[in-house]
């Protein structure tokens, strides 16, 4: 899995946003302090020391709650015990560092506002820690992004300044009703005040973007977009610029709920407005063209996808410098591409320079450096170098788990190939708590018929279809497929997967006629998708053969045999090693050769013609690279 960044935010929250305020002991007695807000991709970090304190001591309390709650049991009341002593004490610290003009009403209230939306969201008490981080972060970012708009009503302006205190306190559900009470008066000032129309349209637009945040906030995203096409349709016709920004943002929400449809023209309108607005080489168009683009690779348009990569690169370098972390975002980009298409030389350069930027400019523990961790290791992995890879892949997830929570669909990406990893290495005992448990993350944050659980149904069957349990890989891989082809169409590269999977159960389990045509479909989706020299076409072509000599068709199997082969063979010319197929490969048509009735010293000839330079005149082995 790649991890998708969402460019516009990164760019609004690298802006330093400061605002001072002064505890007002006349008026609501609330207290109000000045902070200090970074955002990077999907970290959040705080720069105000009685923000973190206030939010560290929190987590901590939280966690006792929950212990407190679920009670020990007879057999694990002493370790509950010492558990809840070791988080007492952790309180303690955490409060005992904690500035004493910070009221304790404050605390409590922010206290019980964040327990009440976990337990009206039915979150699990053992999750409550990490989700609390989540609401947390978002409730930062949410009072960094927030803009303040004179209306011509000071009512309204009082119910905004209202909501801004009560996200302050955590008071979310009145933040809403307070910005609903101004969206409501701005509606009937519409009607009745023509010439306040534009200020009045602008102010409620701004009121019902707010409401999307704090929407995406509470992990509302179908709410989220509703708001944002309502903020869309109240806003001027002359805010164009405000318009590509909430276009841009309604874009991705769909994205990241997999309707690509809908994603693609808002960004695109997001993309013309700001070429119009700004010129073709401003930082905010590269922000549109990746979008665009990272929106093309998950659709399999990658030859449209590679131009808008290859010009937000060039358009972030002239802005920034090559070394700012902005522009590393658009090389790991780029670099994914560059895999996808199978140009791993070209690839591994971006990916190496993507880590010493984020690691030199965010520090190696923030997840960004995990994002480039994890992507690197997946081209090792792909070049066969997998003892590289793997303790890549376990950095990465201890950077995530730390970071995110161990409930952050990032955790279940790095499960997921560190799993695979395991499987390919044959530590399958290893390998499925691991996908069981990125399986069940993703269906809880993304919903079940998400294209990255299906994926995850793709690898716990193959694991099943390895350990013989071939009753229960079936069902997994049909769904798998029926999740992908209405994701993305019938014709994409995840569909020829799950298509190519499915047929080498039916091979398995003796069904050759229902595996055939599943395995001549998956080979002409991935030869026009991804070209005829792909290392998925030589896995397609050495499944077919395979069927084909299982059905005594030898003269058939042969050239498609010799075929898959010579694609693995100049994979390993081209990165200057092997692929991880390439051996089992090498014996597969060994075997069909010599069941063809060549001698050894015929097929030898035969290896040697294909690839002179890799193998020796009297082994079948290739030579050492």
């Amino acid at each position: 899995m790649r991890i998708t960044i969402d460019e516009e935010k990164q760019c609004q929250a690298l802006k330093l946003n400061k605002e001072q305020c002064t505890r007002d002991a006349r008026k609501d007695s609330e207290y109000c302090w000045q902070h200090r807000i970074s955002r990077f991709g999907d970290a959040h970090w705080y720069n105000n020391a009685k923000i973190q304190a206030c939010i560290l001591a929190l987590a901590g309390i939280l966690a006792t709650i929950v212990f407190g709650l679920i009670g020990p049991t007879r057999s694990n009341q002493e370790q509950m015990l010492a558990q809840t002593e070791n988080l007492s004490k952790s309180v303690q610290e955490i409060i005992g560092r904690l500035d004493p003009a910070i009221p304790e009403d404050i605390k409590r209230a922010i206290e019980n506002i964040f327990l009440g939306i976990l337990r009206e969201k039915g979150i699990p008490q053992w999750q409550w820690p990490e989700k609390l981080q989540e609401i947390s972060n978002r409730h930062q970012e949410l009072l960094a992004k927030w803009q303040t708009v004179q209306s011509s009503d000071p009512e309204v302006d009082e119910l905004r300044a209202k909501a801004r205190r009560m996200i302050e306190l955590g008071e979310y559900d009145k933040a809403d009703q307070s910005l609903q009470d101004a969206i409501e008066i701005d509606r009937k000032a519409i009607q009745s005040q023509q010439e306040n129309l534009d200020r009045r349209k602008l102010s409620m637009a701004r009121s019902l973007a707010s409401r999307a945040d704090i929407a995406e906030t509470k992990l509302e995203y179908k709410k989220a977009i509703d708001l944002y096409k309502e903020a869309l349709h109240a806003l001027p016709e002359d805010q164009q610029t405000t318009q590509a920004t909430y276009l841009n943002n309604l874009g991705t929400l769909y994205h990241t709920v997999a309707d690509y449809k809908e994603a693609e023209p808002l960004i695109k309108r997001a993309l013309a407005i700001d070429e119009a607005s700004f010129g073709k080489n401003h930082p905010k168009v590269a922000i549109r063209l990746s979008n665009l683009a990272a929106l093309y690779q998950t659709t399999d348009r990658l030859e449209e996808a590679e131009p808008l990569m290859q010009r937000a690169l060039k358009i972030g370098e002239a802005s920034f410098g090559k070394d700012h972390p902005k522009v590393a975002i658009y090389l790991n980009s780029l670099a994914t591409l560059y895999q996808a298409t199978n140009r791993l030389k070209e690839a591994d350069p971006l990916m190496q320079r993507t880590l010493e930027i984020w690691e030199t400019s965010l520090g190696k523990d923030h997840p960004q450096v995990a994002a480039a961790l994890n992507n690197l290791a997946q081209l090792y992995q792909a070049t066969n170098r997998l003892e590289e890879a793997e303790p890549m892949y376990k950095r990465a997830l201890e950077i995530w788990e730390k970071s995110l929570g161990k409930e952050h669909p990032a955790v279940a990406a790095g499960l997921s190939n560190l799993a695979e990893l395991y499987r390919l290495t044959n530590r399958l005992e290893e390998a499925e708590p691991l996908m069981q448990r990125a399986l069940e993350i993703w269906e809880t944050s993304l919903g079940k018929d998400h294209p990255q659980v299906a994926a995850a149904l793709n690898n716990l069957a193959q694991l099943y279809q390895a350990t013989n349990r071939l009753e229960e890989a079936e069902p997994l891989m049909k769904r798998a497929l029926k999740i992908d082809e209405a994701s993305f169409g019938k014709d994409h590269p995840k569909v020829a997967r799950d298509l190519n999977n499915l047929a080498v159960l039916y091979h398995d389990t003796n069904r050759l006629k229902e595996a055939e045509p599943l395995m001549k479909r998956a080979l002409k989706i991935d030869e026009a998708s991804l070209g005829k020299d792909h290392p998925n076409v030589a896995t397609d072509l050495n499944n077919l053969a395979k069927l084909c000599q299982a059905t005594n068709r030898l003269k058939e199997a042969e050239p498609l045999m010799e075929r898959g082969l010579v694609i693995l063979l100049q994979f390993a010319r081209r990165t200057a090693h092997p692929h991880p197929n390439l051996e089992t490969s090498i014996k597969n048509y060994t075997a069909l050769l010599i069941q063809m009735g060549h001698s050894k010293a015929e097929v030898a000839a035969r290896l040697k013609r294909l690839a002179p330079e890799m193998f020796e005149s009297t082994d079948n082995q290739p030579k050492e690279q």
